[in-house]
């Protein structure tokens, strides 16, 4: 990087750096440095919610991790099993509530959540957190070996067990080699 100076202005390769609460030119538009150092600002504190979202899922005991990893394991096994009653006590009661019943929760299961509901491959991945909730990622291999990830989002119940609060499936468009 070359650094001089020259008419009192300091240039980095060639480009003027211009002085404190002066405006830049760039493309035919004027920009209060300002509103660089703003910008600069609010992707910094993006990135530091991920590092607070990381360090709540890091918070989380190695007990609760491996509660909810059960929790989704016996869903899934119950999925396998077409046991909709079991299936369905692993679903939060504001879940349970929105499905009203075993059976209309294992339809819409088998119809919007495929690779959940016959996974040919399951593949746990670390925990998450998405607005202040735990979410556990799963990579699912689809019925056609495709892979799907799904994130569990988690919620603790009164009682101290885990229940299952969704799920948001994202399908891979990249091509595997």
């Amino acid at each position: 990087m070359r650094v001089a100076s020259a008419n009192h202005h300091q240039f980095i390769r060639g480009k003027p750096i211009t002085p404190k609460g002066k405006s830049i030119n760039l493309r035919g538009k004027s920009i209060n440095v300002c509103c660089w150092l703003l910008a600069i600002f609010f992707l910094c504190s993006g990135t530091a919610a991920r590092a607070d979202e990381n360090s709540q899922a890091n918070r989380l005991t190695s007990a609760d991790k491996s509660a909810i990893r059960t929790v989704i394991e016996h869903q899934l096994a119950a999925f396998q099993a077409d046991d909709a009653a079991r299936a369905f006590s692993y679903a939060t009661p504001e879940m349970q509530r929105k499905s009203r019943t075993p059976e209309r929760f294992m339809a819409m299961v088998k119809q919007s959540y495929r690779p959940v509901y016959r996974p040919r491959a399951v593949f746990f991945q670390n925990i998450m957190v998405m607005d202040g909730i735990p979410a556990q990622r799963v990579l699912l291999m689809d019925s056609r070996g495709a892979p799907v990830m799904a994130v569990f989002p988690m919620q603790r119940q009164d009682d101290g067990n885990w229940r299952i609060a969704g799920c948001i499936l994202y399908r891979n468009t990249a091509n595997v080699l």
